[in-house]
């Protein structure tokens, strides 16, 4: 997990400019997941307990708080985290808690159970091997109730390993925060590929200041996540497109990729 968290303790202070509006982006897709979430237990925000498990400066975690759900976020890099509480405060959210802990340690260190464990963004393949892979899913499994939701998105690797493309597609976004290019290198060996993220920004003298981060992924299939998720107790695990759900990655719209995320829903039925 090296990379990735130097990836994200990196990306931390300019991780809101992939977005064109990161709060409004925020909103959005906690609207979704609360769609989701009230699809199968039609419950009030507020009587169930939510955890982001990858929550990054907190995108999904602030929307969903403002929704009334009872949120612990957590992620392994501790500089998102200070931000994420730091954009908390500054949404004047007060029912949110905040965690330092990758996937492979959860159980551990966030010693609570919930109702609902959300991981949105792409952060799952972070884990480069099957054996992570199964050790996160059974920390998710450990600190979920009985009848526990599961939700999380990924990109539609089916397609990408037939592809292996080698970049996203550059688009461009002009606001508060200034004129800029973001996209997005891919550079594969098998299954694992490392991808380079570029912020290309002008500046207020008028040059442009190129950043760049880079992190490792590993293209697993839905088959393989499918498999992994019943393997540890998870059941009526369903696949959804962006058309069903109205979820879309900023770096991953229509118009700018073919790649789009598919949203996964698994339910966990722990052993009686």
């Amino acid at each position: 997990m090296d990379s990735t968290l130097r990836f994200y303790n990196a990306l931390a202070g300019d991780y809101h400019l992939i977005f064109d509006d990161w709060a409004a982006a925020g909103e959005r897709h906690a609207k979704m997941i609360d769609a989701l979430i009230q699809g199968k237990k039609k419950a009030s925000p507020d009587s169930l307990k939510l955890l982001d498990c990858s929550c990054g400066i907190g995108t999904q975690t602030i929307g969903l708080a403002k929704l009334g759900y009872n949120v612990t976020a957590s992620d392994l890099s501790p500089k998102a985290i200070r931000r994420a509480k730091r954009e908390a405060k500054r949404f004047g959210i007060l029912n949110a808690k905040f965690r330092v802990a990758d996937f492979c340690e959860l159980e551990r260190k966030v010693k609570e159970r919930f109702d609902v464990v959300i991981s949105f963004d792409n952060s799952l393949p972070h884990l480069l091997t099957e054996e992570d892979l199964e050790l996160a899913c059974r920390n998710i499994r450990n600190i979920l109730n009985d009848g526990g939701l599961f939700f999380a998105s990924i990109r539609d690797y089916d397609k990408i390993l037939g592809e292996k493309p080698s970049s996203t597609i550059p688009y461009f976004s002009d606001d508060e925060h200034g004129k800029r290019w973001v996209f997005q290198i891919w550079e594969w060996e098998e299954r694992i590929y490392t991808l380079t993220l570029f912020i290309i920004r002008k500046t207020k003298r008028g040059a442009w200041k190129t950043s760049h981060y880079s992190t490792k992924y590993r293209a697993v299939t839905r088959a393989e996540f499918s498999e992994i998720l019943a393997r540890f107790g998870f059941d009526e695990i369903r696949w959804r497109l962006p058309e069903e759900t109205g979820f879309t990655s900023q770096l991953l719209r229509p118009e700018r990729s073919s790649y789009c995320f598919f949203i996964f829903c698994a339910i966990c039925h722990l052993p009686s």
